[in-house]
C-alpha cells in the first residue's frame, strides 16, 4: 500500500474513533439526565428504616406527607370548546351530469362532453360579465376615494384579464359552433 492510502486509512480510523467517543459521551449524558429526572418524579421511594439495611422499595403514597413540599403544576392550556364554525358534512347538492348513453357510441359520448364544455364556457362568460360590472363600480369608487395608482392599476389589470378570457371563450364557442 502506498503512504497516501495508509494515511487516509489512519485518518479515517481516527475520525471514526472520535465519532464513537462523541456518541458515547452524549449517550452517557442523556442517560444520566433521564435517570435524574426519573428519580425526581418517581412514585417509588425507598423505605427509611433504621433496622433495615437492604435497599427495598415500595410504592409511595400519592398524597405528600406534612414535611414534603406540595408542587402545583399549572398549564396554559385552553379548555376544549366546540369550534366556532363547523362546515356541514353532507353530499353535494350540485348534480353533476353524467353520461348515461352507450359507451360504445363514441360520437354521442364526444357530443356529451362538447355540450358540457360549452355550458361551462357560457357559465364563465356570464359570471365574468357580472364580475366585470362589480369591479368597474369598485374601480370608480376607488378613483373617487383617491386610492394609490398601483391599487387602481391592479383593478384595471383584473378587469382586462377577465375581459380577455371572456373574449377568448366567446371566440372558442363561435368556432366550435361554426364547425358543426
Amino acid at each position: 500500500m502506498s503512504t497516501k492510502v495508509k494515511l487516509i486509512v489512519i485518518l479515517s480510523l481516527i475520525g471514526f474513533i472520535a465519532f464513537c467517543i462523541y456518541q458515547l459521551t452524549s449517550l452517557d449524558v442523556s442517560v444520566q439526565s433521564v435517570n435524574q429526572s426519573a428519580e425526581e418524579h418517581s412514585p417509588v421511594l425507598p423505605i427509611e428504616d433504621e433496622n433495615d439495611t437492604s435497599n427495598t422499595f415500595k410504592e409511595s403514597k400519592l398524597t405528600p406527607s406534612k414535611n414534603e413540599e406540595v408542587l402545583e403544576y399549572k398549564a396554559d392550556v385552553k379548555a376544549i370548546t366546540p369550534a366556532e364554525y363547523l362546515p356541514p358534512i353532507a353530499k353535494s347538492t350540485h348534480d353533476e351530469q353524467r353520461y348515461s348513453g352507450d359507451l360504445n357510441d363514441y360520437q354521442a359520448y364526444e357530443a356529451f362532453h362538447h355540450e358540457k364544455d360549452r355550458a361551462l364556457k357560457q357559465a364563465y362568460i356570464q359570471a365574468a360579465t357580472e364580475k366585470i360590472s362589480v369591479l368597474e363600480q369598485l374601480l370608480q369608487r376607488g378613483k373617487e376615494a383617491n386610492l394609490p395608482k398601483d391599487q387602481l392599476q391592479e383593478a384595471i389589470d383584473k378587469i382586462d384579464a377577465l375581459k380577455n378570457m371572456q373574449n377568448v371563450l366567446i371566440q372558442e364557442l363561435d368556432t366550435s359552433q361554426s364547425t358543426r
